[in-house]
């Protein structure tokens, strides 16, 4: 487990259970160790209306803007310094049932903030606030996309058990809208995420299946749930927690905000999903029998596009 990730997450938990006990005075902070040391510093602490707060101190030359925003349940404002030369923001719990959405925005801001420059990071704060500020307001993600990315997310975790952290993240092309979802040096993989009634997958071009290098077809069969389910959220955190490196962890970060996912993992909406079984196949012709697939080759350029089915009782040959 990355001690960065780990030491946001356990900070917040403990002071909001001091908070709870009264055992944690007005005014009295936590500091959070960062590593390597920066001009700017995070505390989470016990604001004046006994409520939990976590504050950015950074050179006021750097920063002085007056500001206030608030969600529902979560204020962010700048607050006066008694030392001039320190520019304070803060952001406050106001609803305690809210803890897990704060916990979450807490963790991916300082996150946000370890890899921007100190110069501008309590602009990037604010910023990384607005964003959370509109996520709240849009609801949940939509569901097919939801559903896709949980997929995508189980199969880079059981990557994650054979390969290196940076190995992995490197391999998954997934969210660049390319064919292939994972791509290795003498393999590939795609995926595909359906219901556990489902009796057929659906291929959504030409080039999915269709390469000259070993690859295959992973189909993750997956229930929804009201209890004891996964969701998006928490698959994020268990991968994240478990990178080789702070550098691995920005560029998991990178790739899940670039290509429109970090909306979806982060939403405080998340729909739970049993995971009932993971299929694999492997996408290679055998002997006197041709994996059922369509291929580029076979196309006319006339042909703009090409989606299609393939029945799982099918494939059972080539797991």
């Amino acid at each position: 487990m990355n001690d960065t990730v780990d030491n946001i997450s356990q900070l917040i938990k403990t002071v909001a259970f001091r908070i709870s006990e009264k055992s944690l005075s007005h005014g009295e902070r936590m500091y959070l160790s960062l590593r390597p040391i920066r001009s700017f510093a995070w505390y989470i602490g016990c604001s004046n209306s006994s409520t939990l707060v976590a504050i950015l101190e950074v050179p006021s030359v750097s920063y002085n803007r007056c500001y206030r925003r608030q969600t529902k349940s979560i204020a962010c404002y700048s607050d006066t310094v008694n030392n001039p030369s320190l520019y304070r923001l803060s952001f406050e719990l106001l609803e305690k049932d809210d803890l897990q959405i704060f916990s979450l925005m807490m963790e991916d801001i300082i996150l946000e903030s370890l890899r921007g420059r100190d110069e501008t990071v309590a602009k990037n704060a604010i910023e990384r606030f607005s964003m959370w500020q509109n996520m709240l307001k849009a609801g949940g993600a939509d569901k097919g996309k939801y559903k896709g990315l949980l997929g995508e997310l189980f199969i880079f975790q059981l990557l994650l058990t054979r390969f290196d952290s940076k190995t992995v993240i490197d391999s998954w092309i997934g969210p660049e809208a390319k064919e292939k979802d994972y791509c290795f040096s003498n393999f590939w993989v795609e995926v595909k995420t359906i219901s556990e009634t489902a009796l057929d997958v659906k291929i959504s071009s030409l080039q999915q299946l269709d390469s000259p290098s070993l690859g295959y077809l992973s189909i993750c069969k997956v229930q929804e749930t009201d209890s004891q389910g996964v969701t998006c959220s928490r698959l994020f955190e268990e991968i994240q927690n478990n990178m080789d490196s702070l550098s691995d962890i920005f560029a998991f970060r990178n790739k899940i905000e670039e290509f429109g996912f970090m909306s979806v993992v982060l939403n405080p909406i998340q729909y739970k999903f049993k995971l009932i079984s993971i299929d694999t196949y492997k996408v290679i012709d055998l002997p006197g029998k041709k994996f059922p697939r369509l291929i580029s080759n076979m196309g006319n350029p006339a042909i703009k596009s090409v989606e299609y089915k393939l029945t799982l009782a099918a494939l059972e040959d080539w797991r």
